[in-house]
Order: C-alpha cells, then sequence, then structure tokens
C-alpha cells in the first residue's frame, strides 16, 4: 500500500511539474507572437507606392502605360530597386508580374511607368493593377499597392496576317523585300488611320535586337497601283524593301497591324532566314592592249577572283570604264560594257564559286587616235563588291589608208610627148606623108590607163572619167594645125617654083 501511496504521489507531482511547463511555454509562444507582430507592425519600409495612374476603359491589342507615384520615405538609398507591376483579371494565364522599370536611386518621389500591351486575344472584362518595390534579389522594399481597376473592351477593328513572303539567306547589305497578306477580319473597312508595320529582330549570344523596319498605308496597294480602303473580308499584299544589316546572322521578320496605334492583329507568324557574309570580290590584274587602230576593236580583259563564301551569279558584274583623249574641249571618258559574272559552258551557267578565278573580256571599239587607259570593278546590282582596278594605259593609232603608186605612161604617150617636128621642111609628098602619119598617130593614141585615178580608201578625192567634148575639141584642133602645116608647105612649093622659072 505504502509503494501505491509514493507511486500516487510521484505521479502527481510530475502531472503539476509537466502543466506547469506547458503553460510556461504557451506564455513564451504567445509572447514571442505577440513581439513578431509589435517588429512587424513597426517596420518601415524605404519606399512607399503613393498612388496608382487611372487606364479608364482600353482596347485589346493597345499599349497603355502603368503609372505609379513612388516616395522613399526612410534615408536609405535603394539602389538596384525596381518597380513591379501586376495585372489580375479573368482568365489570366501565366505570371501576373508583367513587367519593371528601374527605380532611380536617392529620389524622393517620382512617377514610374511601364509601357503594357494588351495582347489581341486577351478576355475582355474587369481587370486591375498593383505596384511594388523590390531590391534585385526580389526582398520587398515596400508594401504591394492597393489595386486600381479598368476595364478592357474589344476592338471593332480587327485584322489577321495571313502569311508572309519567303526571304533566302542574303548577303549583309543585300536589299529584301518584305512581304505581308494581310485580311480584314473585323466588320469596318480599314482606313488612312490604320498602317501596316513591319520588324525585324535579330539573335545573336549578347540577346536580341529589335528593328522597326517600317510601315505602309492600309489603303496602298503596292500591286495594283491603287489607294483604296481595304474592305471587310478582303485581303491585300503589302511590300516594304529594306537593306539588310551589315552584320550576319539569324534574323527573323514579321508585320503587325494598328489603327490609330493599336495593335488589331491577332499574334502575327514570324519568318526566320540567315544573313550571310557579304558578296566580295577582287579584279586580279587587267590585260593589255595593244596593237588599237581607230575603227578596229579591241578587247578589255580582266582576271577576277570571288573573295566571299557565296557563289557570284545573277546580279553580278565586271563593269569596265574608259578615260581617252578630248573631243571638241570634252574628255572621253565613262563606263564602256558589263560583263556578267556567270558564264555559259557546256554545262550550262556556271556561277563563279568561292575563290575561283576567272578570265573576262569586252570587245570595244575606240573612236578616237591618243592614249587611252580602262579600269574595271566588280558590281552586284548597282553595290561595288570589289575594289577598283590599277589603271592599263594603251595607244590608239589612226586607220591605215590602203596607197596605190602613180601608173607608168604608155609608149604611144611617150612618143607623143617627145616628137619634135624637123628643122629642115621636107618636100611636099614627104611632108603629106609626116603629117598623114602623125595625124593618124595621134588620133589612134591607145586610152591611157591613168585617165582615171583609183578610188583609195580615206580621204582621198576619186577622179572621174574625162569630159567627150573636151576630146572632141583636141581633134579638132589638131586637124586644124595639120591642113595648116600643108597649107604652108604648098606655099612654099608654089614660091620656090616661081624663083627657079625668075632663074630661067
Amino acid at each position: 500500500m505504502f509503494s501505491v501511496y509514493v507511486a500516487h504521489i510521484i505521479t502527481g507531482t510530475l502531472g503539476v511539474v509537466a502543466m506547469r511547463c506547458f503553460n510556461i511555454l504557451m506564455i513564451v509562444s504567445v509572447c514571442l507572437c505577440l513581439s513578431a507582430l509589435s517588429a512587424s507592425a513597426s517596420y518601415e519600409y524605404p519606399t512607399k507606392v503613393l498612388y496608382l495612374r487611372d487606364l479608364g476603359t482600353k482596347y485589346t491589342g493597345e499599349t497603355v502605360s502603368l503609372t505609379a507615384e513612388i516616395i522613399t520615405v526612410a534615408g536609405d538609398e535603394c539602389k538596384s530597386c525596381r518597380v513591379w507591376f501586376y495585372v489580375e483579371g479573368p482568365y489570366w494565364e501565366g505570371d501576373h508580374w508583367v513587367g519593371y522599370t528601374p527605380y532611380s536611386d536617392y529620389a524622393e518621389s517620382g512617377l514610374y511607368t511601364l509601357e503594357w500591351k494588351i495582347a489581341p486575344g486577351m478576355s475582355t472584362g474587369n481587370y486591375a493593377y498593383y505596384a511594388q518595390v523590390l531590391d534585385s534579389d526580389g526582398n520587398a522594399m515596400s508594401q504591394l499597392s492597393d489595386g486600381y481597376s479598368f476595364r478592357i473592351i474589344e476592338e471593332n477593328m480587327r485584322a489577321r496576317v495571313i502569311g508572309l513572303w519567303p526571304i533566302d539567306d542574303t548577303p549583309a547589305g543585300a536589299n529584301v523585300d518584305f512581304l505581308a497578306q494581310i485580311e480584314n477580319t473585323g466588320d469596318t473597312p480599314l482606313d488612312y488611320n490604320c498602317q501596316v508595320k513591319f520588324y525585324v529582330t535579330a539573335s545573336s549570344d549578347s540577346g536580341t535586337q529589335k528593328y522597326a523596319a517600317g510601315s505602309r498605308d492600309c489603303v496602298t496597294d503596292d500591286f495594283a497601283g491603287t489607294i483604296d480602303v481595304l474592305g471587310a473580308g478582303g485581303t491585300r499584299w503589302y511590300k516594304l524593301p529594306w537593306t539588310l544589316p551589315y552584320v550576319s546572322g539569324k534574323y527573323a521578320y514579321y508585320a503587325t497591324v494598328e489603327y490609330n496605334g493599336r495593335e488589331i492583329n491577332e499574334i502575327p507568324p514570324t519568318f526566320s532566314f540567315h544573313v550571310i557574309e557579304p558578296r566580295k570580290a577582287s579584279v586580279i590584274s587587267l590585260l593589255p592592249v595593244s596593237d588599237a587602230r581607230t575603227g578596229n576593236s579591241v578587247t578589255l580583259g580582266t582576271v577576277v577572283e570571288n573573295s566571299a563564301d557565296i557563289v557570284l551569279a545573277d546580279g553580278c558584274k565586271i563593269a569596265y570604264y574608259v578615260s581617252g583623249p578630248s573631243k571638241g574641249g570634252l574628255k572621253l571618258s565613262g563606263f564602256v560594257g558589263y560583263t556578267d559574272c556567270a558564264q555559259t559552258e557546256s554545262s550550262g551557267l556556271q556561277a563563279l564559286s568561292y575563290k575561283e578565278q576567272r578570265d573576262y573580256s569586252l570587245k570595244w571599239t575606240p573612236p578616237l587616235a591618243g592614249e587611252y587607259s580602262y579600269k574595271a570593278v566588280v558590281k552586284y546590282l548597282e553595290t561595288e563588291i570589289s575594289p577598283w582596278s590599277a589603271e592599263q594605259a594603251f595607244r590608239v593609232g589612226d586607220d591605215v589608208v590602203q596607197e596605190y603608186p602613180e601608173p607608168e605612161p604608155s609608149d604611144a604617150e611617150d612618143t607623143y610627148v617627145q616628137e619634135t617636128l624637123p628643122e629642115e621642111l621636107p618636100d611636099a609628098a614627104e611632108m603629106t606623108t609626116t603629117t598623114s602619119e602623125a595625124l593618124t598617130e595621134t588620133t589612134t593614141i591607145p586610152e591611157n590607163d591613168s585617165a582615171q585615178a583609183p578610188k583609195a580608201v580615206g580621204n582621198v578625192t576619186e577622179v572621174g572619167p574625162d569630159n567627150p567634148f573636151t576630146g572632141f575639141i583636141s581633134i579638132i584642133a589638131i586637124a586644124v594645125a595639120s591642113m595648116y602645116i600643108i597649107y604652108k608647105a604648098s606655099m612654099n612649093l608654089k614660091t620656090k617654083k616661081k624663083k627657079q622659072e625668075r632663074q630661067t
């Protein structure tokens, strides 16, 4: 019995001790909680969100400005802090933190704005947004602000980007055409307040850069060459010429449709392409020009090498520039012709491949004699893709005129030119015979081969045949002279005969 009594005493004592310990622990826990609550209530964040700006009613696809006024309530600096914005609404999916703007250090107060785009497909309804300042590690530097309500409604102007025209891998610096086909999916025509905007993104190890390439008015029909609204349910292609950056890499382009600055299309498709190394070439040498004459063609030749890791084919050409003598006070100079980089061979049209060298030539006719020089450059379309070559000088001589020797006179002409009358007159019979022979000889002179000059090439005057009337007068003159000689001879004979009769 005693042992039972002792056990009861010990048990009771332990129970009392345990109860007291439990009470003490409860009191300590309550004190700790009250202390924590007191400390939390007394903690003051270094910054505070004073208010949010009203947004009103917004459209799907519109970009809105989420704005909060922040004040620094404590003297501590808030380095690397950020003003984050939180949005909630019906059927929301994904992260509600939509973005942040950096907080200005040492600023006592200021307005902080985040441009946030309402997705065109976002559900309509009532929304609210909040703001809070966090440091770079995500620790709260202000309390979460109260929410500010706004409403999103659907834009009655709607469009859809049906497709984009593909672009091949293209050298840097080349000109390309961005093409987007747009459909008006709303019930209202798209007028002058509507624009199709093109954007380009470039991806690299350092991140992605976005370029605003340009825009086209929705009323412009680039292919029909007309100006007209894009009616409800209608489709149209829009084209924007653009020059690629001089940096190779992976690129993409896409198009959006905006009405009064609000994007009214669904999420647009994108088309990816590569910008590759620019086309490059070198003019290794020029061919010399020799024995050049005016009126004859000469050969202007080049040796060209492809210096880039891309074939040179369509659009590539070698341009030849010639500088020469002056004419009429103006110096002869300018481009005289082109040859294509791709050449036709037995296997077809062959492009100039990487590191390949090839001979090219151009036939050209110099217009004037004198000192010339020529040089060449390789072009792709109108862009020079090689340095200018050194100049190659050459001389052009005058055209050769063929010369003919003077014809030698005939024997008959020599006889006639050298014939002279005798010093003593022969008797009448001899004189008659001589004169008759002379007359006969004169009238039977063979035709002189030199009566008509040869028609020589060049600037030689052409001589025609003698006038027949002039020949006839010459014959009459010779006949009269002969008759006069005969008459004088007979008179001399008569005088001589009379003298002989008187002497007898």
